[in-house]
Parts: C-alpha cells; sequence; structure tokens
C-alpha cells in the first residue's frame, strides 16, 4: 500500500512541480512508500523522479480529465495521504477523494498568494477558481501554505479557518543542488568578466521582467554587466520589442535550461521583479548558490526568505527605479556566500519533507 500518494498536473519546468519532485524523493528517502501521480507526467522534470518514487501517469489532455482515473486509484491503493498542488488539481483531488470509497486524507498545498492571482486573472478559469477555492478547501482535511503570507491570504480572503491550514516552506535544497552549481553552465555569460545580472521564471504578467528589463536599462548606464533571464514564455516577444524600445545590448533568453543552478553560483547578482508569489524557489536556490538577491517586496514570501532584509535587498514592487538601485547597491557590498548558503538550509529537503510527514501522522 502507497502511504503517501502525491498528486499534480504535469512535471512541467515550474516552481510547484520542482517542489513536489524534492518532497517524493525527500519522503522517500524517509522510508515513506510514496507515489507521484501526473494528470500527465510529460516536463522538464521527469527525469529528476527518485527510483524509489513510483511513477503513475494518466496521459490525460488536462487535470480535469484525471478525475475518474484519481477515482479509481484511490479505490484500489487506498494510499493514507493524498497531497496535491496548485488549486485546480486540488480542486481534483478533493472531489476525487469525496467520491472514492476510500478513508484518505486529502491535503492542498495552495502554492500562490490567491487573492493576487484572483486579481490578475483574465480567463474565465481564472475567475471561477478563487470561488471555487472558497466552496471546497473547507471541505479538505488540511491545507498547507508555503509562506505565513500566503497562509494568511487564505484565511483573511477567503474565510478558511486558521486552524485547518498550516505553514510549511518548500523543499528547495539538497546534495544535488550543490553538485549541480559547480558544473559548468550550459552557455558561457561568464568568462569574460562583465558582471551577470540573472532572472529566472516564466515569461508571464506576475513574473514582471519588463521592470527588470527596465531596471537594467538604468544599471546599464552605471555600470557594464549584461542581464540573462532564464524561462520561457508567450511574452517573449513583447520583452525583445521592449528592449529594442530601451535600446539595452546584452540582454539575453536562453530558454529554458537543465542547470539554473551553474548560472547563479556565476551570478554577480539574483533579481527577483515578481509582483506577486507563493514562496518563490529560485531567491532560495540563489542563496544555496552563494548568489547574492535583490528582490521587491511582494506579496507573499521574499520578505520572509530574506528576513526582512537580512539575506538580501527588499524593493518595493513595481520600480525599475528601485530595483535599479537594490542592484547597483548589491553590486557595491561584499558579500560572504557562506552565510547566504547558511539561509538556504532552513529551506533543506530533508527537513521539509519530515515536516510534512510529521503534519501528515498526525492526520
Amino acid at each position: 500500500m502507497t502511504e503517501i500518494a502525491i498528486f499534480l498536473p504535469t512535471l512541467g519546468g515550474g516552481g510547484a512541480e520542482r517542489n513536489m519532485v524534492n518532497l517524493s524523493r525527500g519522503l522517500a528517502d524517509l522510508g515513506v512508500s510514496v507515489s507521484l501521480i501526473a494528470a500527465n507526467a510529460a516536463g522538464d522534470f521527469r527525469n529528476e523522479i527518485s527510483s524509489k518514487v513510483d511513477l503513475i501517469d494518466f496521459k490525460k489532455a488536462n487535470t480535469t480529465r484525471a478525475f475518474p482515473d484519481l477515482v479509481r486509484l484511490l479505490d484500489e491503493h487506498r494510499p493514507r495521504v493524498l497531497l496535491s498542488t496548485m488549486n485546480h488539481a486540488n480542486l481534483v483531488a478533493i472531489g476525487a477523494t469525496h467520491a472514492s470509497k476510500s478513508n484518505t486524507k486529502v491535503i492542498v498545498r495552495e502554492a500562490n498568494t490567491l487573492s493576487k492571482t484572483r486579481d490578475a486573472a483574465t480567463s474565465l478559469k481564472g475567475k471561477l477558481i478563487p470561488g471555487l477555492v472558497q466552496a471546497f478547501y473547507p471541505t479538505a482535511d488540511h491545507i498547507i501554505a508555503p509562506s505565513d503570507g500566503v497562509r494568511d491570504d487564505l484565511v483573511r480572503n477567503f474565510t478558511l479557518s486558521p486552524k485547518r491550514v498550516s505553514t510549511i516552506a518548500n523543499p528547495v535544497v539538497d546534495s544535488r543542488l550543490f553538485a549541480m552549481k559547480d558544473e559548468e553552465p550550459e552557455i558561457d555569460f561568464f568568462s569574460d568578466g562583465v558582471p551577470v545580472i540573472l532572472g529566472v521564471g516564466s515569461f508571464s504578467e506576475q513574473k514582471n521582467f519588463p521592470n527588470l528589463i527596465r531596471a537594467y536599462a538604468k544599471v546599464r548606464r552605471e555600470k557594464k554587466c549584461r542581464l540573462v533571464i532564464l524561462g520561457r514564455g508567450k511574452l517573449e516577444q513583447s520583452y525583445l520589442r521592449l528592449i529594442k524600445e530601451l535600446g539595452v545590448d546584452d540582454v539575453h533568453f536562453p530558454g529554458f535550461v537543465s542547470n539554473p543552478f551553474a548560472f547563479m553560483s556565476r551570478a554577480k547578482v539574483f533579481a527577483l521583479s515578481s509582483r506577486w508569489e507563493g514562496l518563490p524557489n529560485v531567491p532560495i536556490q540563489a542563496l544555496a548558490c552563494g548568489c547574492p538577491v535583490v528582490s521587491t517586496d511582494c506579496p507573499s514570501g521574499p520578505r520572509e526568505i530574506l528576513v526582512d532584509g537580512t539575506f538580501g535587498v527588499l524593493v518595493k514592487s513595481e520600480s525599475a527605479e528601485a530595483l535599479a538601485q537594490g542592484i547597483l547597491n548589491s553590486f557595491s557590498q561584499a558579500h560572504d556566500p557562506d552565510y547566504l548558503i547558511g539561509r538556504s538550509l532552513d529551506f533543506s529537503v530533508a527537513s521539509i519533507s519530515q515536516k510534512y510527514l510529521d503534519l501528515f501522522r498526525s492526520l
């Protein structure tokens, strides 16, 4: 019998997917029987799944179509806990658990600051999900938030009981990350000695890379440097137009890379320009690589990761001027990599996996 099953939409290259792959490995290393269930297991992280973890691929075109397969799996395998992440998958998991004949406990993890995604939603699905969350999350056995900011948002804006929501940070840092950071980067942006400002994330409204590009244009007037943004998405052409409009050079979009840590360990500064987050992995990864972090003080997560600015620079959101000044300030300061790495260990896969396991067993 599988003790813990983890359900997610895909194994694509996002933070939530990486967290669940890391968590499944961490739980398996603790001696727990774990299954990782994907509506469709295509994606960049498929090859990173531990050999100790059973992968179940429903091969569905979308997450909703996985509903009957998930009900059938729960009836046949009866895991003690079903954990899901990302709100549309959470709703499927809650419904499937209630429809099954198993006594499986269903725990959902809300990955983002939901009120912000609700306010920014343009699609019908995006507008409907917050209402469904408010209706169905209370029927889950428990809810996990990756940061206190996300937890407070759920309690305040979606009328969830504080007793039903726990904060457990993301499982981010492990020996694999430390080994990979010392590898050679897939593309060399570093050997000529020009300082690199690094951004990482999906090319989406949430990540607000236009603000980082505008900040880079301001920094570039003061100091020779280059901007490298790892990621991909539908907004890339608009970014290229902005770069042309600003007349800046040395901006690079390598796309998705299999080892972003090799870039982080060599960058002069890591910059997070997001409008909102849940608990972003990338600044934690940057700290683990000994890379100084400059981040917008957005809801939620950066302030908690950087401990009110103790372990990095926090700047006003939506301000290219503030982000540029934060980057310039970071350029001019000395940084102790060991100090930054020490903070990142609070997000180790081993310690966070144990916190998840303690919660599962308490239920």
